[in-house]
């Protein structure tokens, strides 16, 4: 809702006022557009585990090779580079897991720090006979206290689920 009247404050009024508000304005609306979309990232992602079908052996490079393809526009785009190490078979519903792997790879363009290309680079551990998939990115990121407020209230759905069986 936020996103939609900014929207349609800048169609109304670009060009009526000077320039500071439309500045104004645009930062408006593309601050409405991103929360609107990590809302929906964290709702799509408090819910990977609660739905879904059986869990199959399901192999990693090629969930992430279709997470790359979903992407594919958007990371040319904008230029980012998507490293990984070699990923292993796990048992997973596969479009869950090509969401897992979607997130980082679809973050790491948006915003990249200065003077670096955007990129990300995936990695598994074998931890406690289950794989772990970490993640690094050169884009904004979070810091520890701000991925704390975000995942606390929903860190008993999201604990246990980000491991795999190996």
């Amino acid at each position: 809702m936020v996103a939609s009247y900014t929207q349609l404050l800048s169609r109304r009024y670009k060009g009526k006022l000077d320039s500071d508000a439309d500045e104004f304005i645009a930062f408006a609306v593309d601050g409405a557009s991103r929360m609107e979309r990590l809302i929906q990232d964290l709702l799509a992602y408090s819910r990977v585990g609660t739905k879904g079908k059986d869990l199959l052996d399901t192999s990693s490079e090629e969930a992430l090779q279709q997470a790359l393809l979903n992407l594919r526009g958007a990371i040319e785009e904008s230029g980012a580079l998507v490293t990984h190490d070699p990923l292993p078979t796990v048992l997973a519903d596969e479009m869950q897991l090509i969401q897992l792997f979607q997130k980082p790879c679809r973050e790491c363009h948006q915003v990249p720090k200065p003077r670096n290309p955007p990129g990300t680079h995936l990695r598994r551990q074998e931890w406690r006979k289950k794989w772990i998939f970490r993640c690094k990115t050169n884009g904004l990121g979070l810091t520890r206290n701000t991925f704390e407020k975000i995942f606390a209230c929903s860190s008993g759905c999201i604990n246990g689920r980000v491991a795999a069986p190996a």
